[in-house]
């Protein structure tokens, strides 16, 4: 009896609600909403842009906005189309990124959970080993959804071994801050059926992104035709001499540019 309520326990807490943010240089910058294998919907966003990858059911999406407009991409689909591009230009490898902790520190309290001070080296694109001050947690709660969105990164191809690498440095022990890239938030709390429904163009809410150019429009403008500008007569170059700080003795109209910015 013990054994099987410590696996309903077990199978409860698998199927727990949990809502976890990330920032990147003081933004944010993913966001990971998880009710159950079925139910997943993860938000990346990129200087204004965002997109989505939804999993409900046994189908992933790929969604995403361009100035407003939206497009919806079904990656069995879409891994038809690369699979078949990928038998043209041959098999593609992915290296595991080389992660090696150096030393490990005391801890810390991070969005309200412990984390631990570790200092890691790791290569960059150019092959060169760098060091880093890194937290990591193993905290079970988030481990477990650090898991399933490492997994559910994973489905874009030639990715599987780079992204299940990135956040788990070592067995059981997942990044949670590096550089400017850090965990904000973690909620608990019940996500809303609706948040896992793929988005209509009618119930779209994303703020279209603004495009303005500046262009050159004219306006009519009336100037007095001072002597000497629009005549080549010697009375009416004197008249105007005589009259020019009196009042104007020839109106003309013409068009004067002026530059606006405008939709588009």
């Amino acid at each position: 009896m013990k054994k099987l309520l410590l696996l309903v326990l077990f199978a409860l807490s698998l199927n727990a609600d949990i809502t976890l943010k990330f920032d990147a240089d003081g933004q944010e910058a993913l966001k990971f909403q998880y009710k159950d294998s079925s139910h997943i919907r993860l938000t990346m966003y990129d200087n204004g842009d965002k997109s989505d990858i939804y999993v409900i059911g046994k189908k992933t999406y790929i969604v995403s906005y361009d100035d407003g407009h939206l497009e919806i991409v079904d990656l069995d689909q879409m891994k038809m189309m690369m699979g078949a591009f990928g038998a043209m230009m041959g098999a593609q490898n992915t290296i595991a990124p080389y992660i090696n902790v150096v030393e490990r520190g005391g801890s810390t309290r991070v969005a309200g959970i412990k984390a631990e001070k570790w200092v890691i080296e790791m290569k960059d694109e150019d092959d060169i080993i760098q060091r880093a001050d890194v937290l990591v947690t193993k905290d079970k709660k988030v481990t477990r959804a650090m898991k399933q969105m490492a997994d559910t990164l994973t489905i874009i191809p030639n990715t599987e071994m780079l992204m299940s690498s990135l956040f788990e440095v070592e067995p059981g022990y997942y990044l949670i801050s590096a550089d400017n890239f850090k965990l904000t938030y973690i909620s608990t709390s019940k996500i809303k059926n609706s948040v896992f429904m793929l988005p209509s163009k009618r119930s779209m809410h994303h703020k279209t992104k603004v495009r303005t150019k500046t262009i050159t429009k004219y306006k009519t403008v009336k100037k007095c035709a001072r002597w000497g500008m629009k005549s080549n007569d010697e009375d009416d170059m004197a008249s105007g001499m005589k009259y020019s700080n009196e009042e104007c003795l020839k109106w003309e109209y013409i068009q004067e540019p002026y530059e606006v910015k405008v939709r588009y």
